[in-house]
């Protein structure tokens, strides 16, 4: 869960325009949206993109000439990174908000928010067990189903690779 909240930071300034269940059901409705489809590009280049190391992205794009990094990446990496978003969206943004209140002087609130699709308070881990509820398992399925149709569909494909070149 690193990965996200190390990015999720109060200077990025499109941090509120991350819509996760926008993200989730693909790029229908943002295709025809050309600030959507920079959002998107964005999001990509942002966020999705710390799956993989700078150093292995570049490597494997030198590695096979014509390719991109929409290439590279997987619908089950876009979907993971959505997901990651979507259950600690509450959290970065109240610890956000706790920050701005210390800094003006405001007393500290004790309210702590969870994640959404995660828990894990008084379990024990055990090898080969998640702590995602399946309500978490299900967003992040619809998500990687939805992307796959995204990645089978020519026409999105080319608009993405158009905008992405861009």
């Amino acid at each position: 869960m690193m990965l996200a909240a190390n990015n999720y930071q109060p200077g990025d300034p499109n941090r509120s325009e991350i819509d996760p269940d926008s993200l989730i059901k693909g790029v229908e409705d943002i295709i025809t949206d050309a600030e959507a489809r920079e959002r998107l590009y964005d999001f990509l280049a942002r966020y999705v993109r710390k799956v993989c190391p700078d150093s292995l992205i570049q490597k494997s794009l030198r590695a096979m000439p014509g390719y991109t990094f929409l290439d590279l990446i997987r619908t089950s990496d876009v979907a993971y990174v959505i997901s990651l978003l979507k259950n600690g969206r509450g959290m970065w943004d109240m610890e956000i908000e706790m920050r701005e209140m210390a800094r003006s002087g405001e007393i500290k609130s004790d309210a702590k928010a969870r994640p959404l699709f995660t828990g894990g308070k008084g379990k024990k881990k055990e090898l080969g067990k998640n702590l995602w509820t399946k309500e978490g398992i299900k967003y992040y399925n619809t998500g990687e189903k939805n992307w796959r149709k995204v990645y089978k569909d020519e026409t999105f494909m080319r608009v993405l690779y158009g905008g992405w070149q861009r």
